[in-house]
């Protein structure tokens, strides 16, 4: 009994050693998978501005909504609000935030609208009502009223304008890339499939008229 107990008890620990060695082997390759998976992970940049409500992450270089939401609002009132005194300040500004791809289209334009605003010592100002984003177009729409004044800043009239912009992500800096100012409301993807609709429509009636008056 005592030889065929000393067998068993070797086999008992022959067992636990394949065991062992098969649940060391299984937690090296659960180990090596982790440290795979966290080497191919996107990093991840969390920021907690004090001018914004929520946390700012960027994910493969790219912010979350809230991040491009603030720049979107702060930009439009850079733009939006000019007066005699502070053109060349936020001419300079646009050069920071913009891209030079951006900054070299528009140039032009914006310092003859800024000379012309010095000049006539225009006061500009701008309201924001709404901040829409657009996943479709990936761009930004700031919303709200323009005010025009003169030099005794006495408003000479007033519209609803809207500023576009899209954004690019450059070792997590804000460029400002995609910009457009208009009369009126946001000129979102609905709206722009819609108008294209609308179009195609008198496009096609117009043809239907002209076979009606060729029969």
């Amino acid at each position: 009994m005592k030889v065929a107990d000393a067998i068993k008890t070797f086999r008992d620990q022959q067992a636990d050693a394949r065991f062992l060695r098969f649940g060391i082997a299984g937690s090296l390759l659960l180990n090596m998978g982790l440290g795979f998976a966290l080497i191919m992970q996107p990093e991840t940049v969390v920021l907690v501005p004090p001018y914004t409500y929520d946390e700012i992450r960027f994910v493969e270089g790219k912010a979350n909504q809230e991040y491009y939401r603030s720049w979107a609002w702060s930009n439009a009132m850079l733009l939006g609000n000019l007066d005699p005194s502070n053109v060349e300040f936020v001419r300079g500004e646009l050069q920071r935030i913009a891209s030079t791809r951006l900054y070299s289209e528009i140039e032009a334009k914006i310092s003859a609208e800024m000379e012309n605003i010095s000049r006539d010592k225009a006061v500009i100002q701008f309201s924001p009502r709404t901040i829409t984003y657009d996943p479709n177009l990936d761009l930004y729409f700031v919303s709200g009223r323009q005010t025009l004044g003169g030099p005794a800043g006495k408003a000479i009239g007033a519209k609803q304008i809207t500023y576009e912009m899209g954004f690019r992500t450059v070792r997590n800096r804000i460029f400002l890339d995609e910009f457009r100012v208009y009369d009126g409301a946001p000129l979102t993807n609905d709206i722009r499939q819609d108008r294209l609709r609308q179009i195609e429509e008198q496009r096609l009636d117009a043809e239907r008229e002209a076979e009606a008056r060729k029969s």
